[in-house]
């Protein structure tokens, strides 16, 4: 193709999205964050969609088909094709294990069918959610479909629970106070974390302190001082806040955080 024509080439029409999230229902409210549903517009492209680490594990009804979405610890992007629809259910740190029946560090970082993680499980959740519109009955059946199987579902274990409630809420903290707290080696501590939420301790501390960034941004506004965010956040200074986010993003706070949000923001953790 030469210059002149590609120059005259119309520019690619690029996909809207719409996301939006909502609160559970009542019987599955210690278990998830929330439902969720993203619908993409149509356009020439896909939609690049940046996906942030935020120590979750989500199940995603992609078209009507379930996946799993395991705990991340970089940034990625996924590509959507327009007029994809997804329908997700997000779960509080710790909690999927006992509803997926697998350790959650063998998720760690993974996007895959939930044929691949529970046969019988995706089997449930493709019949009762694939064929169901509109969108809102759709999300409604997949929370009720939840709701369900957690109810017959073991919970994590007191360990679980006050670690990620103790690493939310310091995010100064050291984690070896932790495990003297909850009187555990840090051995002991590690193999019950990672195989209950996916990541060792210092991770997640890391990845709850980006999340509480991204909601301290948020309620800042555009203009938020970044060394007081940083700070507020639980980071040492401005510069060490930019390196987390450049490992954990991708991007210099400047970049990442007037668009982004936290996943968590309706979990009350922080």
């Amino acid at each position: 193709m030469s210059a002149d024509a590609a120059a005259n080439r119309p520019a690619a029409i690029q996909p809207t999205s719409a996301y939006h999230e909502f609160a559970p229902p009542d019987a599955a409210r210690e278990h998830l964050v929330c439902l969720w549903t993203q619908q993409v517009g149509g356009g020439d492209v896909d939609l690049e969609q940046n996906v942030l680490p935020d120590a979750c594990v989500d199940v995603i009804w992609v078209n009507g088909e379930p996946t799993v979405a395991g705990p991340a610890t970089r940034a990625s992007v996924a590509l959507l094709p327009p007029g994809t629809l997804l329908v997700g259910a997000r779960f509080r740190p710790g909690w999927c294990a006992g509803v997926l029946g697998v350790d959650a560090s063998e998720l760690q970082d993974q996007h895959l069918p939930l044929a691949d993680v529970s046969p019988a499980l995706a089997r449930r959740f493709s019949t009762a959610v694939a064929d169901v519109e509109p969108v809102a009955d759709r999300l409604a059946a997949a929370g009720a479909l939840l709701a369900r199987q957690l109810a017959g579902s073991p919970p994590p274990d007191g360990i679980i629970r006050a670690t990620v409630r103790w690493l939310a809420a310091h995010p100064h903290g050291r984690v070896h106070e932790l495990g003297r707290a909850l009187h555990l080696s840090d051995r002991q501590l590690q193999r019950r974390m990672l195989s209950a939420v996916g990541y060792a301790p210092k991770t997640l501390h890391r990845i709850l302190r980006f999340q509480r960034l991204l909601a301290l941004a948020t309620a800042g506004g555009p203009h938020a001082v970044l060394s007081s965010l940083a700070l507020r956040a639980g980071y040492a200074d401005q510069a060490h806040m930019t390196r987390e986010l450049r490992q954990l993003a991708g991007r210099s706070p400047t970049e990442l955080l007037p668009g982004a949000e936290s996943a968590l923001q309706k979990a009350e953790l922080f």
